[in-house]
This record gives structure tokens, C-alpha cells and sequence, in this order.
């Protein structure tokens, strides 16, 4: 008998210290072009907090089960510079691990390696988290917090109001994000993907006055929206679980690392819009979905699988048809958990959260 794989289908809607930083560019941090998010109605709330392994944390990631930590040995630290794994509820130090470079600052995770930038070397490196080995690295501009959406890596290029979007076969700088939103002092620091139905870049802004989380927009490439991330003073990174919907904001100033329920906050901030894609079974035999679109125009489509961590599994594109049957190889391979489906089509984006059980 044929071993049935069930995949549940659920549709996701737009779901006091002194910086040791003494290089500020004034002409770089203050820039008069700037957009004006909504006024902050909403805020995620803060569900709890715990000690940071060493004073002044820096950058953060989850890597699905671990948090992780980075600290560049400035500032309140005592240990020096080092990356930390973390139990993510309460802090706990699972490992620690001595520095690839010489300030230690973001982290991203791509559902396999750990990336991870150093300021005081200008590096990014791709690390196996089994050895802590590094698979290979290439040179950043003044690398602060990293990002990664599946299929690139986002980094803050350091005292400068822009975001790089890096490829990350060659390390090559292949485009950027203007950070022209509102605040005291436009300096992000921290910063995270966020694979809702409009996929998103938050980052925070770090230090001399500022303590803003700002929301940029993939698919419209705008700054949309942004709150203080009380009561946080100089969060220096983002790290954010699909799953649970929690968002850990590392404190520099305060040395403690907040968790916040950005999941009730999605649900309540944004309006759902209709739809325009059906499915048509939810149950399926063997690799096979067949998807109905409705009310969009003819053109290509393209079809990517993510991990809850954002990493692509599958991807092809389609020529629109209705109904599209979508073959995903491997499918009986995949463990159990929430997978995203992403659908781009007539330059729009919707995501689905698949559970396998």
C-alpha cells in the first residue's frame, strides 16, 4: 500500500553605556531623503526577556531548535569576543565558541550553515555549525547584522543608511536598500527577513538615539511601517521564528535580549486581502499539488518551497495555466514541519504555510 504524505494547507496573510562606534559619518546617518512610515499604532508585545550571555550582545539568528548570539568583546563585555548558542526561552549557554575574526558582529541562519559578518576584519563567513568550521568567506563593507530570505543574504553596511543584497555564490554586491525612513538617527543595525505574504527586511536602528524597528516591503520596496522597540536602547539584533512567531531583539546598552510575539501582532496590524489562489486538494498522494489560480492575468509563474528557516527546497517556474499540478521531488524525504510555499505571478506574491505531519 502506498504510504500517503498529508500536508495541511493554511494561507498566511500580509502574516547606559557610551557606543564603542566612534567613526559615525554624520553625512552618512543624517540624510534629508526620507519616507514617512505609518505612525506606529501597533507594536508587537514583549513576552519576556533573559540575561545576555556576556554584556553588550550583538547580532542574533535561530536556527529552528537554537538561538544564537554574537558578542564583539566591547563595551560591558567580560569574556571577550564570542558566538554563543543559546537555549532561545531562557538564555542558557548551550556552547560557546572563540571568534572567526576580530569583532564578532551578525548572524544569519540559511537552513543548513551559519553565516556570520565581522566588522573588524570587513568578512562574511559561511560556517558549518556541526564543526564551526568555515566553508568559505568574502569581504563586506563594515558588515553589522545579516538577513537571508532563501535565496540571498542582506547585510548593514556599517555606519552607512543601506542595506546589501549579497549573492551568495560569489559574495558579489548585487543591489541595495535605501534606508530613507524616519527617525532621530537613521543608523540600522539589526536586521531580519520576515517570510509573510509581502516578504519583508526589518531592522533596528542601533544607537545615538534611536531605538526603531522598521519594515520594508520586498515586493513594493518601500519603507511601510515602524515602532520603538521598547523598551530596548540600542538593539543591535533581529532574529525572528516563522513557527512560533517570536522576534528576539538583543539590547546593547542593557545587555539582555527580549522576546517579543510578532505573530498576534501580524494578525492584528495587517488587513487580509482576498485571495486569488484556490487549492484544490490539501490532501495529496505521493509529490503532487494541483493549484487553481483565479482572477489574474496570463504570464509566468514561479513556484518556491522554503523551510521554516526561509531556505529554498524546490523552486521551478510555470507558464500560467488553470489549473497548475506542481511535481515537488523528494517530497516523501522531507521531515516533519511548516513549509512556505511562495507563488510569484503578475508581480505579486502570496505565501502558504504548509504543515507535513
Amino acid at each position: 500500500m502506498k504510504r500517503m504524505v498529508k500536508l495541511w494547507i493554511i494561507i498566511i496573510g500580509l502574516l547606559n553605556a557610551n557606543a564603542y562606534d566612534t567613526s559615525k559619518n554624520e553625512n552618512y546617518i543624517q540624510n534629508n531623503d526620507k519616507e514617512n512610515p505609518i505612525n506606529a499604532t501597533f507594536q508587537p508585545p514583549l513576552i519576556g526577556k533573559f540575561p545576555a550571555p556576556d554584556g553588550a550582545p550583538r547580532g542574533l539568528c535561530f536556527d529552528g531548535t537554537y538561538l544564537w548570539c554574537s558578542n564583539s568583546g566591547d563595551g560591558n563585555s567580560q569574556y571577550g569576543a564570542k558566538i554563543y548558542k543559546l537555549n532561545p526561552l531562557n538564555g542558557s549557554v548551550v556552547n560557546s565558541y572563540p571568534p572567526f575574526g576580530v569583532y564578532p558582529n551578525g548572524l544569519a541562519w540559511d537552513g543548513n550553515y551559519l553565516w556570520h559578518s565581522d566588522h573588524g576584519t570587513n568578512t562574511i563567513y559561511k560556517i558549518d555549525p556541526n564543526t564551526m568550521s568555515v566553508i568559505k568567506s568574502f569581504s563586506a563593507n563594515f558588515p553589522f547584522d545579516l538577513a537571508f530570505d532563501g535565496q540571498h543574504l542582506y547585510y548593514v553596511k556599517g555606519n552607512q543608511p543601506y542595506i546589501a543584497i549579497i549573492d551568495t555564490a560569489t559574495g558579489n554586491e548585487i543591489g541595495t536598500i535605501y534606508c530613507n525612513y524616519s527617525s532621530p538617527n537613521v543608523r540600522p543595525f539589526g536586521l531580519e527577513y520576515f517570510p509573510f505574504s509581502q516578504p519583508q527586511i526589518w531592522t533596528s536602528d542601533g544607537n545615538y538615539g534611536s531605538n526603531y524597528v522598521n519594515e520594508y516591503n520586498l515586493y513594493t520596496q518601500s519603507w511601510f511601517y515602524q515602532w520603538p522597540g521598547n523598551p530596548t536602547q540600542y538593539p543591535c539584533g533581529l532574529a525572528y521564528d516563522p513557527v512560533s512567531g517570536y522576534l528576539w531583539i538583543s539590547c546593547w546598552t542593557r545587555d539582555s535580549i527580549y522576546i517579543y510575539n510578532v505573530g498576534s501582532y501580524i494578525n492584528e496590524k495587517e488587513n487580509f486581502p482576498k485571495n486569488k489562489i484556490v487549492y484544490l486538494n490539501s490532501n495529496f498522494m505521493k509529490d503532487k499539488i494541483i493549484i487553481n489560480f483565479i482572477n489574474i492575468d496570463a504570464g509566468k509563474i514561479n513556484i518556491i518551497l522554503c523551510d521554516a528557516s526561509g531556505r529554498a527546497i524546490f523552486q521551478n517556474k510555470y507558464t500560467y495555466s488553470n489549473p497548475i499540478k506542481i511535481s515537488f521531488p523528494k517530497l516523501q524525504s522531507l521531515g516533519k514541519g511548516i513549509y512556505f510555499l511562495n507563488i510569484y505571478f503578475d508581480k505579486k506574491v502570496e505565501i502558504l504555510k504548509l504543515i507535513k505531519d
